[in-house]
């Protein structure tokens, strides 16, 4: 079965340190398949013998279901099933397998040409995202578990792998674990695989140099029209991966926000002598600043609304009134430095019984982090107030409330039926991971067969989600917030009278600003859908009952 095969490229190095990303880009080129570690990888490759890779069931139960990962149009295998073979073009396995670190001498004995793809990153980023996988249990003892399956690695590392075991904290655990596979990196040389090794903050900022830099150094070809890995992949890789996500930097100083600055030296202090040779160097990001220091910082502006209900005009909104409310904004008025922290909470809150929780301690952590990341960065005005608008921040309310204890929330509301006959957002398609655990929390709050996700038509997935989002939010805010830390404004109210509901809003935020600007209402905002059409029953026979409590009745105008 691998007669056609020419050469295997292995990414090997820390985990959490670009090696999925890579795998990505590899795996997308059109003469290569990728093999991902839930595929079943390692359990094939220690079939391996005497150079020789397995080609029994083994192989065929992983190429099948590495095939999976691609969408209909970039299948790598022709035919059903077990029996599936190869497409001719395809000729170069991609082993996404960072715990083939420890197999240096192994991988160079192979039969087949190997090409090997070491990424590296800050000790501090790489332990900060390890912290983020709560799930993945004791990862720190699973590489002794690896390191000891290779008696030449085990020996030579023997009292880093006795610290590893220990009780000591857990991310100067973390930190060892990334000295030991950072440095394994001579055992490749010494073997003759002759690795291409780089910084993983190199790459993600130069990207298309990297791709094609590692295309070369594998022997494939590039060419600018070849579809990139968003384009090919489709679902969830490992690390809760979006495989759909473009390259970004926006992770790079994700662990700012993570690690207190006693930990950050911690981790300097086991690995900082190696990471220096990587150009990782102690930086100033604890320094305290005056924005660190304002007395707002425990009471944001959190700018609250379901996607497609018309956000944008309580940013505007709240922008008149000075509230700063990120550095960078998209169109939508979205505080995008956001996404990362509070898609992740969200994630996790809406689909706890997947093994996936997290404790609101560790959320709060990461809320407050980010803040600190954000204002640091900015040029807040004395006295100034702060706050941010994403929607998905519905999903993790009470977390927001617990990290930000004076916090004001501003709560946009739209008439169910005229939301759920619009445009879908992310947080009412199951192509996403936030969209389809929304939804997943959703259906099983109404009681639903969560099955009926991949069958419902758009406006009953947009109606269930928008009664399960709006209800929470709004039961728990009434619950736990006052009415001078809670307000709700509906959408229809900002359209019909613009100035009184700027003022009203401002009057809200601090009485002593004064609105000069108005929010732009667009014509076309105001959508008109017949009155006949049988799904706006339907929407309302699933929202009718609470919107009623928020004074909508099923008779609506725009």
């Amino acid at each position: 079965m691998l007669e056609g095969i020419k050469s295997l490229i292995v990414i090997v190095g820390c985990q959490r340190s670009g090696t999925t990303l890579c795998g990505q880009i590899l795996g997308a080129h059109p003469n290569c398949i990728l093999l991902d570690e839930p595929d079943g990888l390692y359990p094939w490759f220690d079939k391996t013998d005497d150079g020789k890779l397995d080609e029994g069931h083994a192989l065929k139960k992983l190429l099948n279901r590495a095939d999976q990962k691609y969408k209909p149009d970039f299948k790598r295998k022709s035919g059903s099933g077990m029996e599936a073979v190869f497409k001719p073009s395809v000729h170069h396995l991609v082993l996404k397998a960072p715990n083939l670190t420890y197999a240096a001498e192994q991988l160079a004995n192979l039969d087949l040409p190997v090409s090997i793809i070491y990424p590296v990153r800050d000790p501090r980023a790489v332990v900060a995202s390890m912290q983020g996988l709560d799930f993945i249990v004791e990862m720190e003892r699973r590489q002794v578990d690896w390191a000891q399956r290779f008696p030449k690695v085990a020996e030579a590392n023997e009292p880093l792998l006795q610290r590893m075991n220990s009780e000591t904290e857990q991310h100067t655990r973390l930190a060892l674990v990334w000295k030991l596979k950072t440095g394994l990196l001579d055992s490749f040389h010494r073997a003759g695989l002759n690795p291409m090794v780089f910084r993983y903050e190199d790459f993600v900022t130069e990207p298309e140099t990297y791709r094609k830099s590692m295309f070369a150094h594998c022997g494939l070809s590039f060419h600018a029209s070849d579809p990139i890995h968003p384009e090919v992949f489709q679902g969830r890789g490992p690390g809760l991966t979006e495989r759909g996500r473009p390259v970004d930097a926006v992770s790079l100083n994700k662990w700012k926000d993570r690690l207190s600055e006693e930990q950050a030296l911690d981790i300097l202090r086991e690995a900082g002598s190696l990471a220096e040779k990587y150009d990782y160097h102690v930086d100033d990001v604890f320094e305290d600043t005056e924005a660190f220091q304002i007395k707002s910082f425990n009471a944001p502006i959190v700018l609250l609304g379901r996607g497609g209900s018309g956000t944008r005009l309580l940013s505007e909104i709240a922008q008149s009134q000075d509230v700063f409310l990120g550095n960078r904004l998209n169109q939508s008025g979205d505080s995008v430095e956001w996404v990362d922290t509070i898609y992740e909470i969200g994630a996790r809150r809406t689909l706890p019984s997947r093994g996936h929780a997290m404790e609101t301690s560790k959320a709060v952590d990461l809320l407050r982090g980010k803040a600190k990341t954000i204002l640091k960065q900015a040029e807040i005005k004395k006295g100034q107030s702060w706050g941010w608008k994403l929607p998905e921040t519905m999903l993790i309310t009470p977390d927001v409330i617990e990290a930000f204890p004076d916090a004001k929330f501003i709560h946009l509301v739209r008439h169910p039926v005229t939301s759920s006959l619009r445009r879908t957002h992310m947080t009412s398609r199951p192509d996403n991971p936030i969209g389809l655990s929304v939804l997943t929390a959703a259906y099983r709050d109404a009681g639903l067969d969560v099955g009926r996700i991949k069958t419902d038509p758009e406006y009953l997935r947009n109606a269930y989600t928008w009664l399960y989002q709006v209800k929470s939010v709004h039961q728990y805010a009434e619950s736990f917030l006052t009415s001078d830390r809670y307000k709700l404004v509906k959408y229809e109210d900002v359209l019909s009278d613009p100035l009184k509901a700027t003022h009203s809003v401002g009057r809200f935020i601090r009485a002593d600003v004064t609105p000069h600007t108005l929010p732009m209402i667009e014509n076309n905002r105001a959508a008109y859908h017949n009155h006949n059409d049988p799904r706006v029953e339907e929407a309302w026979s699933i929202c009718g009952a609470f919107a009623t409590t928020l004074g909508y009745t099923e008779s609506f105008n725009i």
